[in-house]
Formats: C-alpha cells, sequence, structure tokens
C-alpha cells in the first residue's frame, strides 16, 4: 500500500467519529492509519470541525521566531543592495 503523506479534513472527521464508538486502536486498525495520527486527530477535533472537508492540513501557525525572521530579512535586504557609488 503506498504511504499517504496528508488526508483530507472530512476523512479526519470520520477517523475521528469512528474512534468516539470503537477506540483508537480499532479506528486505525478498521481505516489503516496510524494510532498516532487518530489521538492527534481527536485533540484537535474542534479545530477540524472548523475546517473545510476537503482542505489536507492546516498551516496556518504563526512562526516560532517571528522577531528572528524579520530580522533575517532585514539583513538579507541591506545585503541585496549594492553599494552607493562615492
Amino acid at each position: 500500500m503506498p504511504r499517504i503523506s496528508s488526508y483530507a479534513t472530512g476523512f479526519k472527521q470520520q477517523v475521528i467519529e469512528l474512534a468516539e464508538t470503537d477506540g483508537n486502536r480499532g479506528a486505525a486498525r478498521h481505516l489503516v492509519v496510524d494510532k498516532g495520527n487518530v489521538i492527534f486527530w481527536r485533540g484537535s477535533e474542534s479545530q477540524l470541525y472548523k475546517m473545510a472537508k476537503s482542505k489536507p492540513a492546516s498551516r496556518n501557525d504563526a512562526p516560532f521566531y517571528g522577531e528572528l525572521e524579520s530580522k533575517l530579512i532585514d539583513c538579507i535586504i541591506i545585503a541585496r543592495v549594492p553599494p552607493l557609488a562615492p
């Protein structure tokens, strides 16, 4: 069986609903997904039900190092600008 890198939100919701009745291990075995994924998806259940069913993942988190990233961008811009002629 090919390895799937991401699952649609509708599938994750289906797994959560099955896990509520059969448990994490039963849902994982029945739908052929890792039990760790089932546990993680149940933990983020409220966020998953707010998303569109066809969307594969939530990638809208804020960066961990926002201030550092902005300083890095400033340094790159300064390095790219050619020096002024004397």
